[in-house]
């Protein structure tokens, strides 16, 4: 028996009960997270041991194999939601894992404003939406009819182009009974730059796992799209690096 301390960046609180992970080295262990600190009373020789399943193998058809999941019983709050667990936890819907969560409704975030706009900021359609559904039908319905800026540019000594316009979209917190929430607490209003490339872009384009076709930049209202060319120029992040030469408007 051991108790540990650690940091959890993860969790705002935890409290629960959790069996030997197979394959993850880990014992049995009461766990309790409180904001950024986490104590863990590991436990050997657990009488609780992991679940275990039987499935047909699919390299020997005919023959079973012997799968073993962890249980676990806790009670968990992370960002809008509290996670209930109870058994099984196999991360796979097969196996009917014991799990829910519950929105905390004052945090929960709607989105109530998705607006498309032309590359020279006139607006070009307002997406309509129910409740929290994607509208995909009107969102593509807008994306025919943007206007965008298009640029021709050399990469990698390969000539490639991509078009840019404009969104805003706005959350605002708080749905049903809890939508009074809204009168004191701000809306999340993000506005960025939708960027398309005809031809894969970055550093990755011609590897296995595929450069950029798309991507999106905050902006800031009025920005232009000669403005975000240049940010893009040498653009990096912690999937791809640009490199653009010779740049042209078409």
């Amino acid at each position: 028996m051991r108790l540990k301390h650690k940091q959890d960046k993860y969790s705002w609180w935890y409290i629960g009960f959790s069996t030997t992970n197979p394959g993850y080295d880990h014992p049995a262990q009461f766990k309790l997270i409180l904001g950024s600190h986490g104590f863990s009373l590991e436990l050997d020789n657990c009488w609780i041991k992991p679940a275990a399943k039987w499935r047909e193998s699919s390299l020997y058809p005919g023959q079973s194999v012997k799968e073993e999941f962890t249980r676990e019983w806790s009670i968990s709050c992370a960002e809008d939601a509290i996670f209930f667990r109870w058994g099984l936890q196999s991360h796979d819907s097969v196996d009917n894992p014991k799990t829910t969560l519950v929105m905390i409704p004052w945090k929960e975030a709607q989105r109530t404003k998705y607006e498309i706009y032309n590359a020279d900021w006139t607006l070009a359609h307002s997406v309509i939406e129910n409740d929290d559904r994607v509208n995909f039908k009107s969102i593509e319905e807008g994306g025919s009819k943007v206007v965008k800026d298009t640029y021709s540019f050399y990469e990698h000594g390969k000539l490639n182009e991509v078009s840019i316009y404009f969104t805003e979209m706005k959350w605002e917190y708080g749905k049903g009974f809890w939508k009074w929430v809204r009168l004191f607490k701000k809306p999340v209003v993000r506005i960025r730059a939708e960027i398309q490339f005809k031809n894969e872009a970055g550093s990755r384009a011609g590897e296995w796992k595929g450069g950029a076709m798309s991507m999106s930049l905050d902006v800031t209202r009025g920005e232009t799209t000669e403005s975000v060319i240049e940010r893009l120029k040498n653009y990096s992040d912690s999937r791809d690096t640009f490199n653009f030469s010779h740049i042209k408007k078409v």
